[in-house]
């Protein structure tokens, strides 16, 4: 069984679950989720408010701005970052839901931790057995991967063996995802315009179409200045 991403569904980016054999299922969690929109946000809002088991994560995130300042005095870069406005916005758009509250595209340093979160929600829909029984050694077995982003849920989930532990676990993976995604904001606001980093993602339906980019990228190489 693979079960194939999709934002508007509460699915990031190359989310996979995969059974390895009869008794074990490889979880792979993906990577940052650049398609995540207004849409997307409001449906993982929604999730996290009708499910009691879910509601940690509301509270994770709500509480990221009362890290800031901790973060501010140890992470030099983060001095003149303006990502405790963000996650300000952040919080109130979680208690009130007001689409406004966000900017879109959002910055990293709140996309990361709600990617992260995306993570958590899609694990419980994926398997809502996992740590149901007190006695670990009675748990799924399963293995975990995780590319980007995701290495942060895969730790999480690896280092769990209770639905109470996992909620510890994610809730540092999601204050983790926020640092490292104010990181990569200020590195980036602080270089010019020319030197901002892009990412660009392709892909295609037919056989042909890499060499149908590749003579793209080409006649644009030969007309840039």
């Amino acid at each position: 069984m693979v079960l194939r991403s999709d934002p508007s569904s509460l699915d990031s980016e190359g989310t996979r679950v995969i059974p390895t054999a009869a008794s074990s299922r490889l979880f792979v969690f993906g990577p940052q989720c650049l398609s995540f929109d207004q849409q997307s946000a409001n449906c993982l809002r929604s999730q996290l408010q009708r499910s009691d088991e879910l509601i940690w994560i509301l509270d994770a995130l709500s509480a990221l701005p009362c890290f800031w300042d901790t973060l501010k005095k140890s992470v030099s870069v983060l001095q003149q970052s303006n990502g405790q406005t963000h996650l300000q916005k952040l919080a109130i758009w979680i208690r009130t839901g007001d689409p406004e509250r966000l900017a879109w595209p959002l910055p990293n340093v709140l996309l990361t931790p709600l990617v992260v979160a995306l993570h958590m929600v899609e694990l419980k829909k994926a398997a809502p057995f996992m740590y149901d029984n007190a006695d670990p050694s009675s748990h799924i077995p399963a293995r975990v991967l995780g590319l980007c982003t995701g290495l942060l849920s895969s730790m999480a989930v690896a280092c769990s063996n209770s639905w109470s532990e996992l909620k510890h676990n994610g809730s540092a993976a999601i204050r983790l995802a926020m640092l490292i995604g104010a990181v990569v904001d200020a590195v980036d606001e602080s270089l010019p315009q020319s030197s901002q980093a892009a990412s660009l993602s392709v892909f295609w339906t037919q056989n042909g179409g890499r060499q149908k980019l590749e003579s793209v990228i080409e006649a644009v190489d030969k007309v840039s200045p």
